[in-house]
């Protein structure tokens, strides 16, 4: 055989392993969008105030069937008391702060003549 056809016959195996390579990830791709993700559900649990809020919506729900979840929210906005432990702790600046205001500058560049 001369080198120009062994030339053309690795050219034309290249090119069939090429194409197969491309329709192999044309068909990968198509399985992977038919497959459904499934969606994470939480673990937590619902908090102090979503079952405050879900016990004064119902009773109000009770009364009135046109009540939204936004009215809800507006009246047990008003009884509802946070836990005192989980409420944000904030000190008096006074005593806890370490910045301190402005301080005298002993040089401040000019010589007192």
């Amino acid at each position: 055989m001369s080198k120009t056809v062994r030339r053309a016959k690795k050219t034309m195996r290249r090119l069939k392993s090429k194409i197969s390579k491309k329709a192999m990830r044309r068909s990968s791709k198509k399985a992977r969008k038919t497959t459904k993700k499934k969606k994470r559900k939480s673990k937590k649990g619902p908090t102090a105030w979503n079952k405050h809020l879900m016990v004064v919506y119902k009773s109000m729900k009770s009364k009135d069937s046109k009540v939204r979840l936004g009215d809800a929210m507006k009246v047990a906005k008003k009884s509802y008391k946070k836990d005192s432990s989980k409420s944000n702790w904030s000190a008096a600046s006074d005593e806890w702060s370490t910045v301190s205001g402005k301080k005298d500058r002993i040089g401040s560049g000019k010589k007192d003549q």
